[in-house]
C-alpha cells in the first residue's frame, strides 16, 4: 500500500482517483473502487483512492461525530486486499472544508494528477456539501476531467452504507452487518494489561488496545476468531465495561480456548462471528465463572475449528 499524507510529493502520475470516506469498505464502496480499477486499467491510468485523515463531522458538527467502522490502517489494509495499492489522506480541516467544490477538483488535478474522478451518488464535498452528482458535472468538464458516478449498491431493498452498518452492529446484529461489509467485522490492536482478574476465576484474558475512534458493537459477549501473530484460535470476547467486577470504561478482552502464553506488545485480531448475550451484572464472580465456562463451550461447540 502506497499511502500518501497531505502535504506528501504524489507518485504515481496521470492517475484515476476514487472519492469517498470509505468507512468500513463496504459493499457500496467498492462498487466504486471497483468501477475506478476498471476505468484505470482501460486508459492505463495509475489508480488512487482519496479520502480524508477524519471524519468529517469532528471538523463540522464534533456532536454528532459517528465512531469508525475502519481506522486509517485498517481502511489502507481493505483496500489493498481489493487491489487498491494507493490511498491518499486529505488533512480534513476548517480551511479545507471552507474550499469551493471548484477549487477541490483543482487541488486534485494539480496535486494527485487526477484526470478521471469516480464518486458514488451520495458523495458530497466543498463548502456546504456543494459538491456533489448533480453539480460536479458542469465543474469537471470545465476542468477536463473525466467524471464517473456510481448509483448506491442496494441489499435487501435498501441502500448499502456506513451507517447501515453502524445500526447493525450497535443492534449486535453480526450477519447483517457482515452482509453489508463483505466481510466479518473486525476489532483489533495491541495486547495490553489489564487488571488480571480473569486469572482469579480461571479465565485468563487478552486486552486489546482498540483504537478509541473505532466503533465497538453492542456491548455484549461474543464468540469469536482471535489471529495473534500467525495463530488463529476460537474465542469468547467480552465487549463492554463489566460491571461485574466494577468496571468504569469499555474495554475488549477475549478467552482464547487452548491457549497458554504471554503474547503482550503483540498484535491481535478478533473477528467476530455469533452475539451470545448482553453484558450482565452477576451476584458474584463464582456465577460469572460459571457463565464464561458455558459461553466457552458454546464457543468450543459452535465456532469452526481455526486451520
Amino acid at each position: 500500500m502506497k499511502l500518501y499524507l497531505h502535504a506528501q510529493p504524489f507518485g504515481l502520475g496521470p492517475s484515476v482517483l476514487a472519492l469517498g470516506m470509505f468507512d468500513g469498505v463496504h459493499l457500496g464502496h467498492r462498487k466504486v473502487l471497483e468501477e475506478a480499477q476498471r476505468i484505470a486499467q482501460a486508459k492505463g491510468l495509475g489508480l488512487a483512492a482519496v479520502s480524508f485523515d477524519r471524519h468529517p463531522l469532528s471538523v463540522l458538527r464534533p456532536e454528532e461525530t459517528p465512531k469508525l467502522l475502519t481506522t486509517n490502517t485498517e481502511k489502507a489494509k481493505l483496500l489493498n486486499a481489493i487491489g487498491v495499492g494507493a490511498l491518499v489522506l486529505l488533512r480534513f480541516d476548517r480551511d479545507f472544508a471552507a474550499q469551493e467544490p471548484e477549487e477541490y477538483l483543482r487541488f486534485l488535478k494539480e496535486k494527485y494528477a487526477a484526470r478521471h474522478l469516480v464518486m458514488g451518488e451520495n458523495h458530497r464535498f466543498g463548502r456546504d456539501g456543494k459538491g456533489n452528482a448533480e453539480t460536479v458535472a458542469g465543474l469537471a468538464q470545465r476542468l477536463q476531467l473525466g467524471l464517473t458516478v456510481v448509483r448506491p449498491q442496494a441489499l435487501d431493498g435498501a441502500p448499502v452504507s456506513s451507517t447501515r452498518v453502524r445500526q447493525a452492529l450497535q443492534a449486535g446484529d453480526l450477519a447483517v452487518a457482515a452482509g453489508l461489509l463483505g466481510y466479518l467485522y473486525h476489532l483489533q490492536g495491541a495486547v495490553v494489561h489489564g487488571k488480571g482478574l480473569g486469572h482469579g476465576f480461571g479465565f485468563p484474558t487478552i486486552n486489546l488496545g482498540v483504537s478509541p475512534d473505532k466503533l465497538l458493537p453492542r456491548y455484549g459477549v461474543y464468540g469469536a476468531l482471535a489471529r495473534v501473530g500467525q495463530q488463529v484460535y476460537r474465542a469468547v470476547c467480552n465487549v463492554g465495561v463489566r460491571p461485574t467486577v466494577n468496571g468504569e470504561s469499555p474495554s475488549v478482552e477475549a478467552f482464547l480456548l487452548d491457549f497458554q502464553g504471554d503474547v503482550y506488545g503483540e498484535h491481535a485480531s478478533l473477528a467476530l462471528l455469533d452475539f451470545y448475550r448482553p453484558e450482565m451484572r452477576f451476584s458474584s464472580t463464582q456465577a460469572l465463572s460459571a457463565q464464561v465456562a458455558r459461553d466457552a463451550a458454546r464457543a468450543r461447540r459452535e465456532l469452526p475449528k481455526p486451520f
